[in-house]
Order: structure tokens, then C-alpha cells, then sequence
């Protein structure tokens, strides 16, 4: 539909002739913002994201834990015979502080 409408082929003539010319100047500035930011950041704020980086890292890892060892005593009672109830960890037991 756009081929035909020459009213809208106008109006594309005229905005790329107005705006094309500064096309080529643009420059990806994401690297540059990204550091100009880590640069404003105090050394409390880097820290802060360091302790809330560990926690992170840390629940993950309670969290594989307790999902390998739940499986470990599925395979063991499996493999022994047992018909003992299995204990169940809930979410608030791997996240809860020890």
C-alpha cells in the first residue's frame, strides 16, 4: 500500500532527506554509558551490590544442594527398599537464615 500512497512516498522523500545525513554520525554509546555509570557509583553502592551478589550466589547454591541431596535419599530409600516417609524441604527451608 505504501508504493501507491504518493502522499506517504512524499513525506519519506522529505524525512530522509532532512534526517539521513546525521544517520552515519550515530555511535553505539552503551559501552561508554555503562562505565560512565560504574564510574558515578560510591564505593558503598558497589559494595552493597557485592554483598547482594554473594547472597544471590549463595541461596542458589543452598538451593542445588538441598535438590541433590533430595534426590540422593530418593535414590537411596529407592534402592534399599524403604517405606519410610521422605523428608520434604519446602522453599522457606532452603532460603531460611540458619
Amino acid at each position: 500500500m505504501a508504493k501507491r500512497d504518493e502522499s506517504f512516498n512524499e513525506f519519506l522523500k522529505n524525512f530522509k532527506a532532512k534526517n539521513e545525513q546525521g544517520w552515519a554520525n550515530i555511535i553505539d554509546l552503551s559501552q561508554e554509558e555503562q562505565e560512565r555509570r560504574l564510574l558515578e557509583k560510591t564505593p558503598e553502592q558497589r559494595k552493597n551490590e557485592m554483598v547482594m551478589m554473594e547472597e544471590f550466589r549463595r541461596r542458589k547454591n543452598l538451593e542445588r544442594y538441598y535438590s541433590y541431596m533430595k534426590e540422593q535419599m530418593k535414590e537411596n530409600h529407592a534402592d534399599v527398599g524403604e517405606r519410610q516417609p521422605l523428608i520434604d524441604m519446602d522453599d522457606e527451608a532452603i532460603t531460611r537464615e540458619s
